[in-house]
């Protein structure tokens, strides 16, 4: 239960920092195609995640979906796997329907 308390957490953490970070101004990147984007607050907010897990549980391994993470070779143990902003195309377009 302490995992999943700490995970409750840190999610509403993120979220409160995505909301601030949502009245600066949004730089946006194309990945694989125009419709997959990357922004300063997804990067900014995987960055937090990765960082405040690590600092907790230094021995669990963390893959992010914007590249911040670990090489994953292999499951055994506790592995983290961090989309920071599900949605981010309606993030940027609506700046709502996001996750």
């Amino acid at each position: 239960m302490a995992l999943y308390g700490f995970a409750q957490g840190l999610i509403q953490e993120a979220g409160i920092r995505i909301k601030q970070l949502m009245e600066q101004n949004l730089t946006i990147e194309t990945k694989s195609n125009p419709n997959d984007l990357v922004t300063n607050v997804d990067k900014a907010t995987e960055d937090f995640i990765f960082d405040t897990i690590l600092e907790t549980y230094p021995n669990h391994q963390v893959l992010g979906e914007e590249g911040h993470g670990h090489d994953i070779d292999t499951s055994k143990g506790t592995v983290w796997v961090v989309d920071p902003i599900d949605g981010t195309l309606n993030f940027v377009h609506q700046q709502e329907n996001f996750a």
